[in-house]
């Protein structure tokens, strides 16, 4: 893996956990749970997953999130997935629609490190980086708890032609319902 994609997720987080919560709107923290999608090229598996969340309101209109992800170990067609650990940082621009309630975009970094089985038996771990987005949706259930649900494509890092000799990753997409608290 790239050393400079590496140092520049330790740079965004270390410059997250830094900012000052004065100069912010309020900072927030969640977790989520749902449906991850693992593809290792061919043979997707789908299994359950939750994250960990927390961030920064930069404004009404924008908040910097760091997350914190793993999923079940999933077996389909005698070839088992997972994701081992997975942490990402997204900026997240909203948009509000009502008085109560938010759609969001997420783009950002993701630094995944995903296990593979296959028929033969060989295990092979493989760390990546990738470049994420997604969407979703929030409503307020009151000032501090906010209830959601999203798609995010964590990664995209399947190569079919070699996944049983040299692994490259797993392309994952993550379907997930979220509860956050402000603070």
């Amino acid at each position: 893996m790239n050393h400079w994609l590496k140092y520049a997720l330790a740079a965004s987080m270390a410059a997250l956990c830094t900012v000052q919560v004065a100069q912010a709107e309020g900072a927030y923290g969640g977790v989520g749970l749902g449906m991850f999608e693992m593809d290792p090229g061919k043979n997707k598996k789908t299994g359950l997953g939750a994250q960990l969340f927390g961030g920064i309101e930069l404004g009404p209109l924008l908040a910097i999130e760091a997350r914190l992800a793993s999923s079940q170990s999933v077996t389909s067609a005698r070839e088992t997935s997972q994701i081992n650990w997975l942490t990402a940082i997204m900026a997240k621009p909203k948009y509000d629609i009502a008085g109560n309630a938010n759609i969001y975009a997420l783009a950002g970094v993701t630094m995944m490190n995903a296990s593979f089985t296959s028929v033969a038996g060989r295990k092979q771990n493989k760390t990546t980086t990738a470049l994420s987005f997604g969407f979703g949706a929030e409503l307020y259930l009151n000032y501090n708890t906010l209830i959601g649900a999203e798609w995010v494509r964590y990664a995209t890092q399947a190569d079919a032609a070699v996944k049983n000799i040299s692994f490259q990753g797993l392309d994952v997409n993550a379907f997930l319902l979220n509860i956050q608290m402000n603070f």
